[in-house]
């Protein structure tokens, strides 16, 4: 299960505003350049590389993260335990299998 406080924290820190060049999807000596990064990512503003969005990871950041990582680039590990059945990609927050509850998926139902 997602916990609202944790969902929450990931859309405040992806809240974030692109100027310049990049906001045309282009970079370099008067904005010259064409940016070639998958939806979702932003090229930097000199260089034109990718700077891959939370989930994306890649040389175009166009692949998704792994099954054990999440965040921007894929750059942080997650830290489900052994009852979760997924990781979102984006937040990191634990998906846990039927039966189990908690933020790391550690707390079992039992039943009667």
């Amino acid at each position: 299960m997602h916990s609202t406080a944790c969902i929450a924290a990931v859309a405040a820190a992806a809240a974030a505003a692109v100027s310049g060049c990049e906001a045309g999807g282009r970079y370099g000596a008067d904005c010259s350049g064409v940016c070639d990064c998958a939806e979702g990512s932003h090229c930097d503003p000199v260089t034109g590389r990718c700077r891959c969005g939370l989930g994306q990871t890649g040389a175009r950041c166009e692949l998704a993260c792994d099954a054990l990582h999440y965040g921007w680039n894929c750059s942080q590990r997650c830290d489900c335990g052994q009852h979760a059945a997924a990781c979102d990609s984006v937040s990191g927050c634990c998906v846990c299998r039927p039966g189990w509850y908690g933020p790391r998926c550690q707390h079992g139902t039992t039943a009667c």
